[in-house]
């Protein structure tokens, strides 16, 4: 697609304070007298932002414009009760001066086309991720959409055409820091994979051929770990790891539905797994029989179960791991979405002294979050609660 690269120059020139608070105050978002307040307060602000940033991003953080207006959280002049907010402010000014603005998802991000695209210091620095290849063109998260010199050089180093668009310091932060954190880990196992062979000794070759990295190098450690977190940050319920011929595939289950988040080398994957098998107390060298376990981890100071079940398959051992975070099962039952006079019925069925209850639906309906919110609204020193499950969840 080509762009208009005289609108875009033209933008570029009023992408300063005094230019976005003018646009504001003749949209009628801005009042005169916060206008002024913005301006006046520019300095401070900026001194502010860039002293907390360089701790963060880099010895000379850039700070736009608009995230020095959404310091102020004005009052919004569309919605009673609400500020006016970085994410309102970059949509208002994307649609002004007609550029593109994205919320990224990093779900529907391609990791390791990413990472080929740009290093991890390249996109801090520049705070940008590569977001959409479309052909010969490529679009690109950026703080500054501006930024002329850092568009010509990606432009020069992948020999695409760069369309920036307009992101969330944020969610690109959080992007670069979840996507180059886990690929980095699994490319310095694969690097480490590979120099076990020494191809110019026939017979170590041969000797070496089924040796597997330690599941205790640290980059193996690193990559499980941020896989984990980032399923805790995606609220996801489940987490599936299936090997492949010449991958493994890692999917997330997120609000009910499976969606790929991650491959892994097929070099990796052995020592991944046993990495996962060694935390949740499984045995690492039985490999052909279906294997259950638990892990318990800490998120934010709040303590996630997870269990863990292996199944064996044509290239490798199938891993499922189901994340019981309380922070999601322990509900209040009036929060599970029953009718009034459901609810009333469920809390005098589950009240009474005998009987059974059957809860049944598929996978991520909310079956386990029903039964956890149930017993918690038991849960009393007066009730004796017994579980008779095997294993115990």
């Amino acid at each position: 697609m080509k762009r208009d690269t005289d609108h875009i120059m033209s933008a570029a020139r009023g992408f300063t304070l005094e230019a976005v608070v003018e646009r504001l105050q003749g949209a009628g978002m801005l009042t005169d007298a916060q206008a002024s307040a913005v301006l006046e307060s520019e300095s401070s602000i900026r001194d502010a932002l860039n002293s907390h940033l360089k701790s963060k991003e880099s010895d000379q953080p850039y700070v736009s414009p608009l995230e020095i207006v959404a310091v102020h959280r004005f009052p919004s002049t569309r919605a009673k009760d609400k500020t006016i907010g970085e994410p309102e402010l970059c949509e208002w000014y994307a649609k002004a001066v007609r550029i593109p603005f994205i919320r990224i998802d990093p779900l529907k991000l391609d990791a390791k086309s990413v990472c080929n695209i740009v290093s991890k210091p390249f996109a801090r620095k520049n705070l940008l991720v590569p977001v959409r290849p479309d052909g010969g063109t490529l679009a690109v998260a950026m703080v500054n959409p501006f930024d002329r010199e850092t568009v010509r050089s990606m432009e020069d180093a992948t020999g695409l055409s760069v369309e920036p668009v307009l992101g969330l310091r944020q969610e690109i932060l959080k992007t670069i820091n979840e996507i180059f954190a886990f690929e980095h880990s699994l490319m310095k196992a694969e690097k480490a994979r590979a120099i076990t062979y020494d191809l110019g000794n026939l017979e170590q070759l041969v000797t070496l051929s089924d040796s597997e990295l330690d599941a205790s190098d640290r980059h193996i450690i690193n990559a499980v770990d941020l896989l984990l977190q980032y399923a805790y940050e995606q609220m996801a319920s489940d987490i599936h790891i299936e090997p492949k011929r010449d991958r493994a595939v890692v999917r997330l289950r997120i609000d009910g539905k499976l969606q790929t988040t991650h491959t892994i080398p097929k070099k990796v994957y052995p020592s991944f797994s046993s990495r996962i098998k060694i935390m949740s107390s499984l045995d690492i060298a039985e490999k052909r029989r279906p294997q259950d376990g638990r892990i318990k981890t800490n998120h934010r100071g709040t303590e996630i179960e997870l269990r863990v079940s292996t199944v064996p398959s044509a290239f490798g051992e199938k891993i499922v791991i189901r994340i019981f975070d309380p922070a999601i099962l322990l509900q209040d039952l009036s929060a599970l979405g029953f009718f009034p006079e459901q609810l009333a019925v469920f809390k005098r069925l589950i009240g009474k002294p005998y009987g059974i209850i059957l809860v049944t639906g598929p996978t991520g309906s909310g079956k386990t979050t029903t039964l956890y919110s149930a017993l918690r609204y038991l849960s009393s020193p007066e009730v004796n609660i017994t579980t008779i499950e095997d294993p115990i969840e």
